[in-house]
């Protein structure tokens, strides 16, 4: 029997926790260091927020949670960089979990079905030589690696990834595009095929895909900044994130607790 990778997921929202006003934090951000005093006298420019969980226990040792905030804005776009990647990680698993005779060192290759994109038959970095979603998932978590971020969104797939987050509850939350290399949209709606294989033979197959969901722009003010940095040159006009990852804050700190139910023979 396959050593297999088990996962209950369970979500915990901020109406199960007791989501409460943010004077504790305010009377924090009083007593902070002079260094962060022009952040917290223009909260808005610089776009701060803040969520505090306190972690008590009732008698029979089960947790409650009381949430403080300071600016919750949901709609307010920042850019959530890599800490996108551990719903991808996360999700990665539990899709493994329900595919049949293979589990997550089964090597795997990564075919390739438009440029852009290379394929994957080894990987110098693991300890077999081989690509194994197992050995993206410890590279994901140890060095933050983008490739192997990137390989765990082709093999989710992008409506996939998306469809599946949303029906977990985390509705706000749009997965838009690979990490650390230079893509269209077009592109980055494409993901490639896989193949897990026992020795010679090839135990399953997913084909490359083509996202159709229609990912709207829920975010406000997605034009940001002053400048930025185009093509190596600077560009004199807000930089525009709507074709950008976003997760905003509270949905990220809802998804924290599923850490506590995944149970795994995974080391990481």
């Amino acid at each position: 029997m396959l050593n297999r990778l088990i996962i209950f997921v369970i979500t915990v929202s901020a109406a199960m926790a007791q989501l409460t006003d943010s004077h504790l934090l305010k009377e924090i951000l009083k007593n902070l260091r002079p260094e962060f005093k022009n952040i917290l006298l223009a909260p808005d420019q610089y776009k701060l927020q803040i969520i505090y969980t306190q972690v008590n226990r009732d008698q029979n040792n089960f947790p409650l949670l009381d949430t403080y905030t300071y600016r919750n804005e949901p709609r307010e776009y920042f850019y959530p960089a890599s800490t996108i990647k551990f719903p991808i990680a996360v999700l990665a698993m539990e899709k493994l979990n329900r595919i049949e005779n293979i589990d997550q060192y089964t090597p795997l290759n990564i075919l390739s079905e438009f440029a852009g994109i290379e394929r994957v038959v080894k990987d110098k970095t693991s300890k077999t030589g081989l690509p194994s979603i197992a050995h993206y998932i410890h590279k994901l978590f140890v060095v933050s690696d983008n490739d192997a971020s990137n390989r765990l969104y082709e093999f989710l797939g992008r409506d996939y990834l998306n469809q599946r987050l949303w029906d977990l509850g985390y509705i706000e939350t749009r997965i838009r595009h690979r990490l650390d290399i230079s893509l269209s949209e077009k592109q980055n709606g494409y993901t490639s095929p896989f193949q897990f294989y026992n020795d010679e033979n090839i135990i399953y197959e997913q084909p490359g895909q083509k996202a159709k969901i229609d990912l709207n722009v829920n975010y406000d003010d997605y034009l940001i900044g002053k400048a930025h940095m185009g093509n190596g040159n600077r560009v004199l006009q807000p930089f525009d994130f709507s074709k950008k990852n976003f997760m905003n804050l509270m949905e990220q700190h809802d998804f924290l607790p599923i850490l506590r139910i995944l149970s795994t023979s995974l080391s990481l």
